[in-house]
């Protein structure tokens, strides 16, 4: 008798293509829900989390830069005294003094103009401002010194009297200077920032009388 063929094996049909369930969709839209309100709360704190600048701050680095700037503008002033020597072109390096002169008095106008847009600082503000307008004090106590020690070879190409009349503006701006910014610190540290003011307007004073002019009495600058 014979044998009935074998059915053939067949491929396993593909699944219907039903749509998903309704609870498989409602779970992924609640985690693509919960990942946007991660990536919501993550942007929220980093932006929360930068740092800020204190006002306070502002203004410390508003007139710490201008006491800077005018502490370059006199150490090029220094350089440019420093460069005038004997048997050199004097005339030329007489001229650069002029030039850096003239750039001070720029910083100085300048920087009290800032200073005096500049709201008041708290203790722990004009406190740091103590180095840095230090440092210009003694910056204008050595430019000084030098530009004293330059005085016969000024008086030789008869640039004394334009050294003076400089002078003269730099005390005035300098003293305008000082005054902005002891006028920003509390009157804890007032008396400070005025005795460290008047050392740089009392050094030029002493360069003034040096060639020739006058000035008010002068209190300590030695």
């Amino acid at each position: 008798m014979s044998q009935p063929n074998p059915t053939p094996n067949k491929p396993p049909a593909d699944p219907p293509l039903y749509p998903p369930p309704l609870t498989t969709i409602m779970h992924l839209t609640t985690l693509f829900t919960l990942a946007l309100a991660s990536l919501a709360t993550a942007s929220s704190v980093s932006s929360s989390s930068l740092p800020t600048v204190p006002p306070s701050k502002r203004q410390l680095s508003t007139v710490k830069s201008a006491v800077d700037t005018v502490t370059t503008a006199l150490t090029a002033l220094d350089t440019a005294v420093s460069g005038i020597t004997p048997g050199g072109d004097v005339t030329a390096q007489t001229a650069a003094v002029t030039t850096a002169s003239e750039s001070l008095q720029t910083a100085l106008t300048d920087g009290t103009t800032s200073v005096r847009s500049a709201t008041p600082l708290p203790l722990v503000d004009a406190l740091a401002l103590v180095a840095p307008t230090q440092n210009l004090a003694t910056t204008a106590k050595t430019t000084i010194t030098n530009l004293i020690g330059k005085k016969s070879i000024i008086d030789g190409v008869g640039q004394t009297a334009t050294v003076l009349e400089q002078s003269d503006g730099q005390r005035t701006a300098t003293a305008a200077f000082g005054d902005a910014v002891v006028g920003k610190v509390p009157k804890a540290v007032s008396a400070i920032a005025q005795g460290i003011a008047d050392q740089a307007t009392e050094a030029i004073d002493v360069g003034i009388v040096a060639f020739g002019g006058t000035v008010p009495a002068m209190m300590s600058y030695l």
